[in-house]
């Protein structure tokens, strides 16, 4: 038997099962679906991703929320990477363009190689809220944009910011700044730029004391 499986390595695929997680949404817009998943393993996982939509061109991209660094992205098309695991998980982030204005059919897919009686990954459930928010800009002397302020109603928010302008020329730092004006995230880019995944910490302010 050894001797044949040399021969025919084709064996080992057919003992080889794969665990796969589907997620089906139904959105309108660029922005097509996010997605966290932990890694539960001490050893790194092969995950692959795969995004089916009924739009020509789309990007997928798989953050580190540990570390904020992007590990893959992918055009129209995802391929095996392995993951390690962390704390806070990974965002998979999809959006993509399309010639008209319509409601978008997507499935996110998550396969690995099953193990018997273990779960190495964990894709939870995800609520997401989508704001839209628009203006127009009005010339200034720091040649401010905008500046909105966002609410953490719970303990963790995962959040992603997607910012354009109908200008294709213009160059755009976009920052993000917690209540003592420290620099939390900073992306820079012209006319469309993408801040894929930031997570923010709910914390009560300190109230004043009473002056006696």
């Amino acid at each position: 038997m050894a001797e044949i499986r040399k021969k025919y390595p084709l064996n080992d695929d057919l003992e080889n099962r794969l665990s796969t997680r589907s997620v089906f949404l139904r959105t309108i817009g660029l922005f097509i679906c996010r997605q966290l998943f932990f890694v539960n393993s001490l050893d790194p996982v092969l995950v692959k991703i795969n995004l089916f939509c009924d739009v020509n061109s789309y990007i997928v991209r798989v953050i580190d929320n540990d570390t904020k660094i992007e590990l893959k992205r992918y055009t129209n098309n995802v391929t095996v990477n392995e993951y390690s695991c962390n704390v806070n998980g990974y965002t998979v982030l999809c959006y993509g363009w399309s010639d008209v204005a319509k409601e978008i059919r997507c499935k996110l897919t998550f396969a690995i190689k099953k193990e018997i009686n273990e779960n190495k990954l964990i894709v939870p459930p995800l609520t997401t809220q989508v704001d839209v928010i628009t203006g127009n800009y009005i010339p200034n002397f720091n040649n401010y944009i905008c500046r909105y302020f966002v609410q953490v109603p719970s303990d963790k928010v995962l959040l992603t910011v997607r910012f354009w302008t109908s200008y294709d020329e213009v160059l755009v730092n976009l920052r993000l700044l917690d209540d003592y004006g420290v620099l939390i995230e900073e992306v820079t880019g012209k006319k469309n730029i993408v801040m894929p995944a930031v997570v923010l910490e709910f914390y009560e302010k300190e109230k004043p004391k009473n002056r006696q």
